[in-house]
């Protein structure tokens, strides 16, 4: 139950936070070479954009959100 409960928390905090700031998304999904590609991503648009990314593997259920 209690992560049922933190799943909507972190989707309702994700969605507000979208809503607020209307950030540029980009997503990278696939099998293989996601961390590389996300790197690449990083690299090219950090001179020019304000920009994050994760730094370490949040692939979980509760991570993506």
């Amino acid at each position: 139950m209690k992560r049922k409960i933190l799943k909507y928390l972190l989707w309702f905090l994700a969605k507000i936070t979208l809503w607020r700031y209307h950030p540029l998304v980009i997503a990278v999904t696939g099998s293989t070479g996601k961390s590389s590609t996300k790197e690449a991503i990083y690299y090219a648009l950090k001179n020019d954009f304000k920009i994050e990314r994760s730094i370490s593997n949040l692939n979980t259920e509760i991570g993506l959100p």
